[in-house]
């Protein structure tokens, strides 16, 4: 069915209304945060902010910016995740650059209160979660305690001289430039919540190394989560689908990042009902064969017949650290189909490499602590974008070099084969299978919580 979006021009009075409701959304956030309140509504502030800042970042920013961008808004995603940390680390002021990165984007993106309707509302949903994230990190950040105020003042003023402005700004900045800037501020709102999250610890007291949602806790860990399991996260679960109910309906009325939200979906989908089925059964399967397990049940939907290079190397050589935990299998398969869906703008770039170096490029990409459920969504989009079978099967191996080289000799038998390619799934398969990925989400986050399962993400990586 055909979306019919609004594209109406706001005339003066509902500039106004709008710039009035951006600058409260930045009010509300603080507000909430510093009413008297107990654990649970700490909990709940903090899942909220999580999904939404989270979610505004990687569902929204990132997919319009890399659509334009391509490879470099991924490079300036990057930056913006780790750079803040770095200059923390080395000279104590990553604090302020972020500010000044979100004031400058503050003032871009404000612009469109002057635009149409449908940007200027997405603006002010943008407002309630962004302003409650950098309220809590400046108010209680070690070098900027107490300055929650001011970092909300600077974007209060940055929001109302962006809608002043208008059309000049938008007018005056090129599309790239623009995109490298939602990139950027995506990465350190990233980093916002990744890192420092939205607890109130001077209310108070928590410094426990043991809470369930608290930003202290081992992201090293993947199956190894014992903290996570303090009673069901009910709360904050519910707060974060409501988070990113929120994000999904702005990046949804927007034509700009479409195309990763729908291969972002297609691949969801095409691997949900494998993983619900996996879920059901996996802990009856023998540990040694549970890599080869996933790796066909998820690997089949997206890689066809090639999805057998996996299942044979990690039958041969299992895992290292091979997933037992639910939540860990969830988190991964999330974590993996996000950044492949980012990747298809970019995949026309690797279409002149020669297969030779696309293999051991990959190969090497292989070494890092990922497991297999968290490469196999990126095949599957490497497949799909035409890049050849060895390139593919080593991009499936296992984090040790004896994988690397099994999945690449595989790899290689593939080139005497015809050409492989993914089956077509039913519209039915696809439904179902992001109802499936939904409800395992659902439990991942009721049992160890929406911080628990965004750490199962990124697994054998610290926050930045």
């Amino acid at each position: 069915m055909t979306q019919h979006r609004c594209t109406c021009v706001v005339d003066a009075s509902e500039e106004s209304l709008l710039l009035l409701l951006a600058i409260l959304g930045l009010l509300v956030g603080p507000t909430l945060y510093l009413v008297p309140h107990w654990r649970t509504w700490d909990r709940l502030l903090d899942g909220f902010a999580l999904a939404a800042v989270g979610g505004l970042g990687m569902l929204h920013l990132l997919p319009e910016a890399v659509e334009t961008g391509g490879l470099l808004a991924l490079v300036a995603a990057a930056v913006g995740l780790v750079l803040p940390g770095l200059l923390h680390g080395l000279l104590g002021f990553g604090p302020w650059v972020l500010l000044a990165g979100l004031v400058l984007h503050a003032g871009v993106e404000s612009s469109a209160l002057t635009g149409t309707d449908a940007l200027g509302v997405a603006v002010v949903l943008h407002r309630v979660p962004v302003g409650l994230a950098v309220f809590a990190l400046y108010h209680e950040h070690p070098r900027t305690h107490g300055l929650g105020w001011v970092a909300i003042g600077a974007l209060i003023a940055a929001t109302a001289a962006g809608a002043l402005l208008g059309a000049p700004v938008r007018g005056a900045i090129d599309p790239t430039v623009t995109a490298g800037l939602d990139a950027l501020v995506a990465g350190m709102l990233l980093h916002i919540v990744w890192d420092h999250g939205t607890e109130s610890h001077a209310h108070h007291g928590h410094h426990d190394h043991d809470e369930p949602d608290g930003h202290h806790h081992d992201h090293h860990a993947h199956d190894d989560h014992a903290h996570d399991h303090e009673g069901a996260h009910v709360a904050d679960a519910g707060a974060a689908l409501l988070g990113l109910a929120t994000v999904l309906a702005v990046a949804g009325d927007h034509e700009d990042g479409a195309g990763v939200l729908a291969a972002l979906g297609d691949l969801l989908g095409a691997v949900g009902p494998g993983l619900a089925v996996g879920l059901l059964v996996h802990t009856h399967v023998p540990v040694r064969l549970r890599g080869a397990f996933w790796a066909l049940l998820l690997g089949l939907p997206v890689l066809g017949p090639l999805a057998f290079a996996p299942a044979l190397v990690l039958a041969a050589l299992p895992e290292p650290h091979p997933l037992h935990e639910p939540a860990g299998i969830t988190g991964s398969l999330l974590g993996g189909a996000v950044l492949a869906s980012l990747l298809v703008p970019v995949l026309p770039l690797l279409a002149g490499v020669p297969a030779p170096l696309l293999v051991v490029a990959f190969a090497l990409a292989g070494l890092l602590p990922l497991c297999s459920a968290w490469r196999l969504p990126l095949a599957g989009v490497l497949l799909a974008g035409g890049l050849p079978g060895p390139a593919v099967a080593a991009a499936t191996a296992a984090a040790t070099p004896a994988h690397v080289v099994l999945a690449g000799l595989l790899g290689l038998a593939t080139t005497a084969m015809p050409t492989l390619t993914a089956p077509v799934l039913p519209d039915l398969w696809r439904d179902v299978g992001l109802l499936g990925v939904l409800a395992a989400s659902v439990h991942a986050m009721v049992v160890v919580g929406p911080r628990g399962l965004v750490s199962r993400m990124a697994p054998g990586f610290p926050a930045p």
